[in-house]
C-alpha cells in the first residue's frame, strides 16, 4: 500500500543529464503509444510542452532507474505514485490536472496490462539511453 505522507527527496536536476532525460522521455512516449495503439490522450508529445510537474516526475523516474539499475516495474510505479501523492494527487477515474486526480494511482497489480508495460518500457528506455549517452562509441560504426 502507498503511504500518503511519505517524504520524497527529489534530486536536483543536473543540466548535463538533460539529453539523457529528453531521450528517455521520447523513447518512453514512443513505446507507450505503440503499446496503446493510439496517441496518448492526456499528455503532450514534446518535452518542452510538459508541465513542470510532468518534467520533474519524468526526471525523478529516470534518475531513480539510473541510480537503481535493478528496480522492478512495480517498485518504479510505487516511486512515481509516492511522488504524485506528495504533490497532492489522488486516485480518480480520469486524469484531471486541475483536480489533481489520476487513474494510475493504484497498486501496480491493479494497473491494466498496458499501463504495467508502460513501466517496463520506461525502465528499458532508461537503461538503453544511459548506455547510449555514457558510451557514445555505440552510436558509431566500427571502421
Amino acid at each position: 500500500m502507498i503511504e500518503e505522507n511519505k517524504e520524497i527527496l527529489v534530486p536536483e536536476f543536473n543540466a548535463s543529464c538533460a539529453p539523457l532525460v529528453h531521450r528517455c522521455y521520447q523513447l518512453l512516449w514512443d513505446a507507450y503509444n505503440y503499446v496503446q495503439g493510439t496517441s496518448y490522450s492526456w499528455g503532450p508529445p514534446n518535452w518542452e510542452e510538459l508541465t513542470e510537474l510532468q518534467q520533474r516526475s519524468c526526471q525523478r523516474g529516470i534518475e531513480s532507474v539510473i541510480n537503481n539499475w535493478f528496480v522492478s516495474p512495480a517498485d518504479q510505479h510505487d516511486i512515481w505514485s509516492d511522488y504524485m501523492i506528495n504533490q497532492g494527487w489522488k486516485y480518480g477515474d480520469e486524469k484531471d490536472d486541475e483536480l489533481k486526480v489520476h487513474p494510475c494511482l493504484v497498486s501496480f497489480d491493479s494497473l491494466s496490462v498496458k499501463d504495467q508495460l508502460k513501466d517496463v518500457y520506461f525502465i528499458k528506455a532508461c537503461h538503453l539511453v544511459e548506455k547510449l549517452v555514457t558510451n557514445p562509441d555505440v552510436n558509431q560504426e566500427k571502421k
